[in-house]
């Protein structure tokens, strides 16, 4: 009988089907959900057959081998044994701790870079609180107030690589500045707008050049939104009643909120040409907020609500096709805000509020709003000792969160690594409708020909394997999928 060639792993099946098997791991590929295997037959009769397993969260979805032509509905044990060992990978939740002395003790984040790396907020220390920046190697460091305005600073957000921080230091009377950050420069302030005693930064762009935010004109009077850059310093975007939330990649396009005829809350969308766009509202609401955008901005998520009554606010995600669609609550709670979203607009998180109190959720097409906590024990992570209160910040891909709740009853800011967010749900059920059926079919279609097999987008939920193709290969796991769903 002829042998595998240079197995990573060799396992004697025994007799199988008529077939005395020797099967051999040559290839494995594990990306989250998925765990792609090939395996090598060797027959009694000197045949050497292929048989390609796909084990998908530890069970057999798909196989081809010369005994076996179709996929089966019902997998002997064997095949199950060789899936189970396959471990998945697993997200990871990193407590972010606290800077030290300060009592109480606590840590709240605002912001992430784009690859999930860095994470900035504030925490309490010896000297009050403080905006801080965190990275795995050097932990949470201290970046310090500006002079005069030394009562307590916060860290608000990132460039891409998180090298460049925008926030606010805060003074006695609530005076502030909104400040930039670098390695180099330490924490500079970015100034005011005409006399103002307060201004804010609350976004930045990926290149730390532009930021955006908001200040007061004339003492504590006339807070507008602005958008600053070390060429034309804080300039305001219409000089009415408003403040910036986020900022596209480019700085190109700035979302916030700004006060209409009447006092009430309205979400917005600026470009220097058009200048700010009302994004509406949702049904039976009467205010809006935006609070992030998509990096090209053609996303913007927030919340709408009944500003008069307080009766309700709902998360909600803009485009200007679809306009105001809303998320939802978690378990039918009355409350919910979007804080952030991905690059590309597909996943977004927030926090909802129920009785036990604020949770955090994740958003995506294919899973609806869901508890953060509770996908993730679904997942297998140890939640032991938290409650996730609210998710403030999201990496480009989706893969990273950040956020606040409670660790061990400690207030604490948390890392979430190797979320999954494409294809999540029901594997292979696409357009999220409960079955695997035609229209996920003409979607696996349409997400190889028509998106040009793009994983991002629309297309993500068809990117079975996650490497942000959707190709042959996520077609054959559909197909299994397909076969083996009944």
């Amino acid at each position: 009988m002829r042998s595998c060639q240079k197995p990573l792993y060799r396992k004697k099946l025994g007799k199988i089907d008529g077939w005395r098997v020797t099967a051999c791991r040559a290839a494995a590929l594990d990306t989250g959900r998925i765990a792609q295997v090939s395996w090598y037959s060797c027959g009694e009769q000197g045949r050497l057959g292929v048989l390609r397993l796909h084990c998908i969260n530890g069970t057999p979805a798909l196989i081809h081998a010369v005994a076996w032509i179709a996929a089966r509905r019902v997998w002997p044990a064997w095949l199950i044994a060789i899936c189970s060992p396959l471990a998945l990978a697993q997200p990871s939740i990193t407590d972010l701790n606290v800077l030290s002395g300060g009592s109480p003790t606590y840590s709240y984040t605002t912001g992430i870079s784009a690859d999930g790396n860095v994470v900035t907020g504030y925490s309490s220390s010896a000297a009050g609180q403080r905006a801080f920046r965190w990275t795995a190697a050097g932990g949470m460091q201290n970046l310090g107030v500006l002079s005069g305005f030394s009562l307590r600073s916060s860290g608000q957000a990132l460039s891409a690589d998180g090298s460049v921080i925008a926030g606010v230091s805060t003074g006695a009377n609530n005076t502030a500045r909104a400040f930039r950050w670098t390695a180099a420069t330490g924490m500079q302030s970015i100034g005011v707008l005409g006399t103002g005693s307060a201004s804010y930064a609350r976004a930045i762009s990926a290149d730390g050049s532009i930021i955006a935010g908001g200040s007061y004109t004339s003492g504590f009077n006339g807070a507008t939104a602005v958008r600053w850059t070390a060429a034309t310093g804080m300039q305001t975007l219409n000089g009415m009643p408003s403040n910036a939330a986020s900022i596209t990649s480019n700085g190109q396009i700035i979302a916030g909120t700004f006060s209409d005829a009447e006092a009430f809350s309205r979400a917005f969308r600026w470009t220097s040409a058009a200048g700010m766009q009302d994004l509406g509202i949702l049904p039976d609401a009467d205010s809006a907020e935006a609070n992030a955008l998509s990096a090209d901005g053609a996303i913007a998520v927030g919340y709408s609500g009944d500003q008069f009554n307080l009766t309700f606010n709902h998360a909600f995600r803009w485009t200007a096709a679809g306009g105001m669609q809303d998320l939802g609550t978690l378990n039918g709670s009355d409350f919910s805000v979007a804080n952030a979203v991905s690059a590309d607009g597909a996943v977004v998180v927030g926090s909802s509020n129920l009785p036990s109190g604020d949770r955090a959720f994740i958003w995506t097409a294919g899973l609806g709003m869901v508890d953060l906590e509770t996908y993730l024990v679904g997942l297998g992570v140890d939640m032991t000792g938290w409650v996730m209160n609210s998710a403030t910040g999201i990496s480009a891909d989706g893969s990273a969160i950040t956020g606040y709740g409670s660790f061990n009853g400690q207030d604490r800011a948390f890392l979430l690594r190797g979320v999954p967010t494409c294809g999540t749900g029901v594997l292979g059920d696409g357009d999220a409708n409960g079955s695997i059926d035609g229209l996920d079919i003409q979607g696996m279609i349409n997400a190889v020909l028509i998106a040009g097999g793009s994983g991002g987008g629309a297309s993500c939920t068809y990117d079975l394997n996650h490497d942000g193709q959707v190709d042959a290969t996520d077609v054959e796991l559909f197909i299994g999928v397909l076969l083996t769903s009944g």
